[in-house]
């Protein structure tokens, strides 16, 4: 068998674990979220963080939307670390490549509009709680302070 078909093999049997886990989960939302957050972990750790990521979301549902984003939607958690990143300009939180990633969506927001890729959200009683699509939403909302719309995978608890 030849590296590439390797691991090929290895991240659909990653991805079919995963699935096991969530299986109602939407593909989209475990490979964007769940896949790379989970990946390099040992058994232990992979069982430990997937329990806990069930206690804290424990999704009765998905559908996918197209979703009003402003700044007030969000949880209060999450209206302050998009805060904190001063429209992609600050890094608390250490990001890897962030100012790649915030550039790279400035540049596609700028050449394509809103991307048509989803953010993931879980809707609270608080608000939305963003999971993923950070450097998306933090670049949509300085390009549109006064909101816009775009595609969400969203999680009912």
């Amino acid at each position: 068998m030849r590296a590439q078909e390797f691991l090929i093999e290895y991240r659909q049997a990653y991805f079919q674990y995963l699935k096991s886990w969530f299986p109602d989960w939407p593909d989209y939302v475990i490979r964007d979220w769940l896949y790379s957050t989970g990946k390099g972990l040992d058994q232990a750790e992979f069982e430990s963080w997937a329990q806990g990521v069930h206690e804290e979301y424990p999704i009765e549902a998905w559908r996918l939307e197209r979703l009003p984003i402003t700044l007030d939607i969000f949880t209060p958690k999450t209206q302050e670390q998009l805060r904190k990143r001063e429209g992609g300009s600050k890094n608390p939180n250490q990001v890897p490549r962030d100012a790649e990633r915030h550039a790279t969506q400035a540049a596609m927001l700028q050449k394509q509009g809103i991307s048509g890729e989803p953010i993931i959200v879980i809707k609270t009683n608080q608000g939305y709680d963003l999971v993923e699509g950070w450097h998306r939403t933090i670049q949509n909302l300085q390009a549109h302070p006064k909101g816009y719309t775009g595609p969400a995978w969203v999680g009912y608890l």
